[in-house]
């Protein structure tokens, strides 16, 4: 499955934090949305979101992640007395074209490598969600596009798969990469399913883990060619 550039360009936009889809304080759109525009989109990344609670007993063990649990739970004021209604979405581990800031971001670093051709070891290992990014992007589409109730929150994780078992994918697309992984795995639950996200939000695709490298791998190297992005030393 294909996604057009307009898609991954949103969740580019999302991941640096420039769009209007991150709630800090109060809703993003708040003010717009009082006077009768769409529904605002919570987005919580999953491991923050998680590293909040300890198996939804309440003990809070990050500041961060309390602090994006606290943001979901003012989403429900906000539809109660506000009639501001949102949906919350949690990704996991995304990967695609614009992925590039935090530790997450180290697999996608792992594709651009291989196009590159330079080596790079992604610094861990194990079971993560590979969620490529244009699904992401085509999920908040969706969620925007129709009218909401009350602010239900949901996981979205793709395709949950070790580390290891996408480098080797990628590493069929470019056998001579000197790409490699190490380190513990993330300590995020990324297992999570998709399926309330999706009943909610109708069929917003899905993209099949080598289908997901080897379009992130191809785009990479035409962006390469044309000079328009580099593997950053």
């Amino acid at each position: 499955m294909s996604y057009d550039l307009s898609a991954l360009l949103l969740m580019s936009a999302i991941d640096r934090r420039q769009g209007g889809f991150i709630r800090s304080r109060k809703p993003c759109g708040v003010g717009a949305a009082l006077n009768g525009a769409r529904p605002v989109i919570d987005l919580n990344f999953l491991d923050f979101a998680y590293g909040a609670m300890d198996e939804g007993h309440g003990a809070m063990h990050t500041l961060y992640g309390a602090y994006k649990y606290c943001d979901e739970q003012i989403a429900k004021v906000y539809s109660q007395d506000w009639n501001v209604h949102s949906v919350g979405i949690r990704p996991g581990v995304v990967y695609g074209v614009g992925r590039d800031q935090g530790l997450t971001s180290k697999t996608t670093f792992a594709i651009l490598a291989a196009a590159a051709g330079k080596p790079y070891e992604v610094p861990f290992s194990g079971g993560v969600s590979w969620l490529y990014a244009g699904e992401v992007a085509s999920a908040f589409i969706h969620a925007v596009s129709r009218e909401r109730k009350g602010a239900p929150v949901f996981d979205m994780n793709g395709v949950y798969a070790p580390v290891e078992e996408g480098l080797r994918i990628l590493r069929q697309l470019a056998p001579s990469a000197a790409i490699t992984s190490s380190g513990q795995a993330l300590a995020f639950p990324m297992h999570l399913p998709d399926e309330p996200l999706r009943a909610q939000l109708g069929d917003y695709g899905n993209m099949p883990l080598a289908e997901g490298i080897r379009e992130t791998y191809e785009a990479f190297q035409s962006l390469i060619r044309r000079g328009l992005v580099s593997m950053p030393e």
